[in-house]
């Protein structure tokens, strides 16, 4: 039996600077470990402040010297700033309904990344963004397209989004808002797919921040939310006879450690 271990630091909702006090003191609790992979699930800015991600990312970089770093927009990225950010800090890989394909440990990964759906769009994006009803139903099929291929390309997939691809880990915040912090949509791709990971944020009141749709595990990274950085530690177990069965997976999380 072969097993292999990759540690995944996560986070999202830093809204620099609002919250990266609470960031610069979970990094800095952070002792005797070293990530495999970073992962940004959006909302890193505030208000779209470009320069705040330095204040961020700089650390980061500091602390965990040439570890791959792969994000996502949020909504406080907003679209018309997306150039600006890739080119200014190109030590991170932005995924946009796109995927990423590396190998870890001599594990092949397949990341897909999206800003996500919302069931409802916000009355401001309702205002301001044409189509976007038929942006988010066009997104929804072009990330199952994505992952239905992933599947079939990668030994572990792994989806990152900004809003929630479930209600179920953005519990704890009014129910009303459920519509505007995700989509059952993507929900009902993750139980068709079953992919190995999710990675979420922008649920900030979340008190599920945690779940799983089959094997699939789903984890909700937002910062207030959990208070610090989310640290993933995801095991890959396999064997002849698990070979010829599929994959053997399980997670386990440490959130917000200090």
């Amino acid at each position: 039996m072969l097993i292999r271990k990759l540690n995944i630091l996560a986070f999202s909702d830093v809204h620099a600077p609002r919250y990266l006090p609470l960031f610069i003191a979970s990094l800095n609790a952070i002792l005797n470990y070293s990530p495999d992979i970073i992962i940004l699930a959006g909302d890193i800015i505030d208000h779209g402040r470009t320069n705040a991600l330095s204040t961020v990312v700089n650390p980061l970089c500091k602390k965990f010297p040439n570890i791959p770093i792969v994000a996502i927009f949020g909504n406080e990225e907003y679209f018309d700033i997306e150039d600006k950010l890739i080119n200014s800090y190109s030590q991170i890989t932005w995924l946009s309904d796109s995927v990423l394909t590396l190998t870890i440990k001599g594990i092949k990964i397949c990341i897909v990344g999206s800003r996500g759906v919302l069931e409802k769009p916000t009355p401001w994006q309702r205002k301001n963004i044409k189509g976007i009803e038929y942006m988010y139903k066009k997104r929804v099929e072009v990330l199952r397209d994505l992952l239905v291929k992933a599947k079939q390309k990668c030994e572990v997939v792994i989806l990152v989004t900004h809003y929630a691809p479930t209600f179920i880990t953005v519990k704890g915040e009014p129910f009303t808002a459920y519509p505007y912090l995700g989509s059952r949509s993507l929900e009902r791709i993750l139980r068709e797919t079953q992919i190995d990971l999710v990675i979420h944020g922008h649920a900030h009141n979340s008190r599920v921040l945690e779940a799983s749709l089959g094997i699939t595990r789903i984890y909700n990274v937002a910062l207030p939310a959990r208070k610090g950085i989310t640290k993933i530690e995801f095991h890959k177990v396999s064997s002849r006879e698990e070979t010829q069965k599929g994959l053997l997976r399980f997670l386990k999380v440490k959130g917000g450690e200090k």
